[in-house]
């Protein structure tokens, strides 16, 4: 009677192959002629514990017809060390898509980078400022914060902003940029009403410390929508670029009325087109700017957005000039009445 597979071979000598040199049961069973079944009989008849899916995928030899991948050393110095891009790197092999190298990266235990991660890698600092009241400023403005993911921690937002005028991006982008302010600027077109516009723009790189005031501006109980923060600091510099932003102004004659001196025959009209955001945000703006300042503003109805928008009295106009201080930039000069 011929000798059983572990008669012949002894059940040591077997254990030695899976548990010590980590072959699998179907490795084992071509070394000694017989089934992985067989082997896999012999372990579970011992009560011999054996290794779940996940341990035995990571044990398997990585093979790839992009021999490159298969060399964990050269890639990790491409991705790690050289600091490439999986798109780099899938070029370099020639393979046909990124997800090739991804699954490499994993096979070999490299990890992979963030979204956020893969967008930031070996790019040049853009010089970014985070100036609060600038950027709160431009946000209560036409200013926002976009974020790939805006779910997601470790998608950074970035700061954009656009105006028809030129001297007003450049006077922000100084303030945001320093002396990298000019590589900052782009222009661009854009079609309205069948006519066509030019325009230019500010936009930062994606950066991890924009996301606290990403979180405040765009709370997820507001489905990510811009709000006015509850804590906003007001300042009259967050003051100016709100008027610079959405501010207008005009003016408005009246009669005199007999020769009392308190008839102005001409009156300021300051408005702040805030109407994207609710009555309430509105109003508790409002609230600060006269804790502040002692600035009266009122919220009051309008016929777009959410229906309400704030205005300076008349009676204000002197002191809510005084507070935003001259006019920085040439451009804006008509709305300093």
């Amino acid at each position: 009677m011929s000798k059983t597979i572990e008669e012949k071979h002894g059940l040591e000598f077997i254990k030695g192959k899976y548990y010590d040199e980590k072959l699998s049961f179907r490795q084992i069973g071509d070394l000694l002629e017989c089934s992985g079944g067989t082997i896999n009989y012999i372990f579970s008849k011992h009560g011999l514990s054996t290794r779940n899916g996940s341990e035995s995928r990571n044990l398997v030899k990585i093979k790839s017809k992009y021999h490159q991948l298969n060399d964990k050393e050269w890639l990790y110095n491409k991705y790690i060390i050289e600091e490439l891009s999986t798109n780099d790197i899938t070029k370099i092999v020639g393979a046909k898509t990124q997800n090739s190298v991804r699954q490499h990266l994993i096979k070999h235990g490299i990890e992979v980078r963030s979204i956020s991660e893969g967008l930031t890698i070996g790019r040049k600092d853009d010089g970014f400022i985070i100036n609060l009241p600038v950027i709160e400023g431009c946000l209560l403005g036409d200013g926002y914060l976009n974020s790939y993911n805006k779910e997601s921690d470790l998608s950074y937002p970035c700061f954009l902003k656009k105006n028809k005028n030129y001297d007003h991006i450049k006077f922000v982008s100084q303030l945001l940029f320093g002396e990298k302010w000019e590589m900052r600027i782009s222009e661009g077109d854009r079609i309205l009403n069948n006519k066509r516009f030019n325009y230019f723009s500010i936009r930062s790189l994606s950066n991890k410390d924009l996301m606290p005031v990403f979180r405040r501006w765009y709370p997820e109980w507001n489905d990510y929508k811009k709000v006015i923060p509850e804590d906003l600091e007001v300042s009259s510099e967050l003051m100016l670029h709100l008027f610079l932003d959405d501010g207008c102004s005009c003016l408005r004659k009246r009669k005199k009325l007999g020769k009392s001196p308190k008839i102005k025959e001409r009156q300021i009209i300051i408005t702040l087109c805030t109407e994207c955001f609710s009555e309430k945000d509105q109003k508790n703006l409002a609230l600060k700017i006269y804790d502040c300042f002692g600035l009266d503003i009122k919220v009051r109805s309008a016929n777009s957005g959410t229906g309400w928008r704030m205005y300076v009295l008349q009676s204000q106009a002197d002191l809510f000039y005084e507070i935003i201080g001259p006019c920085p930039v040439p451009s804006m000069e008509y709305k300093w009445k």
